[in-house]
């Protein structure tokens, strides 16, 4: 079995990292002969799996309890909302369920700002193999590497990433999304207990020094009742990214000091008239602010993140070149999921932090789908 292990990213491994690459497979470099890999294919043949039963004890692993369904769903912000999808644990079950596959991840390398991790899955009874590789950056905002014990939590989770990507690119997506439904549904509960189910949520949060108030703004809602079983499903999923190590909770509640909260409050919009119609052509200037007046339902705060946003555009993309310009554009889609200021000012307050915060970090990389569900 061949595969091409190379992906866009190699290019930036430096040469002395490079040479630790392989060619990582189930074939000789694994220690299989062709006679083993003969074997095991002839007793897939022999053997073939029932989907129905692989589907069954799937479901029973996924729902064996609250918390087994709980670890099965993960979330994160991006592009102004919340994405859900099938977690790591999800894909565990459903690899050792679906029966004569062979599946395996594990770090590969790493250079200055990157750890690099490759996930392979092969299904021996349709013969079916696909190699992904991810990336994590071992980096802050200002270029310096991480300790050691954070790179290795980092590794971890390019490595976790690896194998869920892999495992549902293998296994046909309508039989995972049955294991995935039935696992929200456990991880929801019983209706008659949302009450409690709220309050316990919250405490964890609170643990977490996570106001009700953050909660309400990432959920988009205005009252602690508003919380339903599928907001609780979300929360209980961001808890499980940030204990993969899939995403901070810095990120998705954009914990800023007192100070920072202070400037970005007390600071004043330039007193200008409001511009009738705001479109792409100010993201692709890049230095038109947004101005509000009393007739807008903008508040000051809000008018000032917008401001700070596309300054911040700006900085980061200066010239009137095409390509500073449709970067400008695929920045904002990238981190907001519109391109048109008037409907960035829309989002919550929250989202805008996040967002400015994100650019102004450089931790925004728009090439890059590793952390998305497939």
């Amino acid at each position: 079995m061949s595969q091409n292990n190379q992906n866009e990213n190699s290019q930036t491994v430096p040469n002395l990292v490079a040479a630790r690459r392989e060619n990582y497979d189930f074939g000789p470099s694994a220690g299989l002969v062709g006679s083993d890999i003969d074997v095991q294919v002839a007793t897939a043949k022999r053997f073939p799996r029932s989907i129905g039963e692989s589907k069954q004890r799937a479901i029973e692993l996924a729902t064996l309890d609250q918390k087994t369904a709980t670890d099965c769903i993960y979330a994160i912000p991006r592009a102004g909302k919340i994405i859900e999808g099938p977690s790591t644990r999800l894909a565990e079950i459903v690899a050792a369920t679906w029966g004569n596959l062979r599946v395996s991840a594990k770090t590969i390398c790493e250079d200055d700002r990157f750890t690099y991790a490759q996930g392979v899955c092969w299904d021996l009874e349709s013969n079916t193999a696909i190699s992904y590789e991810t990336k994590r950056r071992i980096t802050n905002k200002n270029g310096e590497r991480f300790n050691d014990d954070m790179i290795t939590t980092t590794s971890s989770a390019a490595t976790s990433i690896a194998l869920r990507n892999v495992v549902f690119r293998v296994i046909p997506r309508a039989f995972v999304n049955e294991v995935y439904d039935a696992a929200r549904k456990a991880a929801a509960g019983n209706i008659r207990t949302l009450k409690q189910r709220r309050a316990e949520m919250l405490q964890y949060f609170a643990g977490q020094s996570v106001s009700e108030k953050q909660i309400l703004d990432l959920l988009g809602i205005a009252k602690i009742d508003d919380i339903s079983i599928d907001h609780l499903t979300t929360l209980k999923g961001i808890a499980t990214s940030i204990k993969e190590g899939v995403v901070s909770i810095e990120a998705i509640f954009n914990r800023d000091d007192d100070q920072n909260k202070a400037k970005s409050t007390e600071t004043k919009p330039e007193n200008k008239s409001q511009r009738s119609q705001a479109s792409e052509d100010d993201v692709v200037n890049g230095s038109k602010l947004y101005q509000a007046d009393s007739a807008t339902d903008l508040n000051t705060q809000k008018a000032n993140l917008i401001n700070e946003i596309l300054t911040e555009l700006g900085a980061l993309y200066p010239n009137d070149t095409i390509d500073d310009q449709a970067a400008r554009i695929k920045l904002l889609k990238y981190v907001f999921g519109k391109t048109v200021i008037d409907e960035i000012t829309k989002l919550p307050v929250q989202i805008l932090e996040a967002g400015l915060k994100a650019m102004k970090s450089q931790a925004v990389n728009v090439e890059s789908n590793d952390d998305l569900p497939v």
